[in-house]
């Protein structure tokens, strides 16, 4: 367990209070939106603001779970030992604090002198039950992102996927429509998505997503371009909601608080990994090595399983400051 220090600068063993600036109070004047549209965090199953990036060990800084104090994310202060990567740093986010997964910028290995480690940065989610999604009817994630430029390749927002002993669950973020079997050719319009295997395993043939295999992909309509990429100065933050409805059987991605699209689900199940690795801003598709990170911000990431946002919750979650 980590122990994270409290407002007032105590220690505590159980992790912060639950921050009421996100509230669903209809008298706080800091809160997301009006009585009409709330969301109330403290029910979500994680939650993590980004706003915090505290030193835990002489090698490791963590960021708040507010929901679970046993699922805090991780990462490492100086160059990354393998299967982890270097920190992202604290910047100014959509609301308060985000966190800059791009600190070094169009940095390079040079002559091999160095690895991805020392370039790319993601957080691990250690004890992430919270963020397993499997045995669910259902269940909605919300984050906000932005991009420093018009990413090049795909990019990962969060996954829990493990290789060794096809423990593969989800990932999501941004990727390229059509792909080949190993991931590292890929072409077509940028989207959002998100992918969920069904037994652990990835694609039995070499189909591109959208596949009928082990691995089914959904994507966003909404495609990114260079206008949704604004500068180091003034960024263009954007909102991705997707749901996942067991019940009803149908996928939707709402973006920017404007339904996107909707997918008929034909297999609805979620694998349940026993040891697959939760990550904030990559995925492990290899087996000691995180990939596919994110070059973006991150703000403000909601998972909350066993529930489908309402349309209320979706404009506040959604809602600009």
């Amino acid at each position: 367990m980590i122990a994270l220090l409290t407002a007032c600068g105590e220690e505590s063993s159980n992790g912060p209070a639950i921050k009421t600036k996100r509230g669903t109070s209809t008298d706080d004047t800091q809160g997301l939106a009006p009585p009409s549209a709330s969301y109330d965090y403290t029910k979500a199953s994680a939650y993590f603001s980004f706003d915090d990036l505290i030193t835990t060990t002489g090698v490791q800084r963590a960021t708040t779970n507010e929901i679970d104090a046993l699922a805090h994310a991780t990462c490492l202060m100086s160059e990354g030992t393998a299967p982890e990567a270097l920190c992202p740093e604290l910047t100014a986010g959509f609301r308060d604090q985000a966190l800059n997964f791009n600190k070094n910028g169009a940095l390079s290995c040079g002559g091999g002198s160095c690895d991805a480690h020392d370039l790319n940065q993601c957080m691990t989610v250690a004890g992430s039950d919270s963020l397993q999604l499997s045995g669910t009817t259902g269940f909605s994630i919300s984050y906000w992102v932005s991009f420093p430029s018009l990413p090049q390749g795909n990019q990962v927002v969060l996954s829990r996927y493990t290789v060794a002993g096809e423990n593969r669950e989800y990932h999501m973020g941004i990727r390229y429509e059509q792909c080949n079997a190993a991931g590292n050719t890929c072409s077509g319009p940028l989207r959002f998505y998100f992918a969920k295997s069904k037994n652990g395993r990835r694609d039995d043939d070499t189909a591109v997503p959208p596949i009928t295999g082990n691995q089914h992909f959904y994507f966003s309509t909404k495609t990114l371009t260079a206008a949704d990429i604004g500068t180091a100065g003034e960024p263009i933050w954007m909102n991705v909601i997707f749901t996942f409805d067991i019940t009803t059987l149908k996928a939707k991605f709402y973006v920017n608080g404007q339904f996107d699209s909707e997918h008929d689900i034909t297999e609805p199940q979620v694998f349940g990994g026993t040891t697959a690795k939760a990550m904030i801003g990559c995925v492990q598709l290899s087996s000691s090595t995180p990939d596919l990170f994110l070059t973006g911000k991150l703000d403000d990431l909601v998972v909350h399983k066993d529930k489908i946002f309402s349309a209320n919750e979706i404009e506040a979650l959604s809602k600009r400051p």
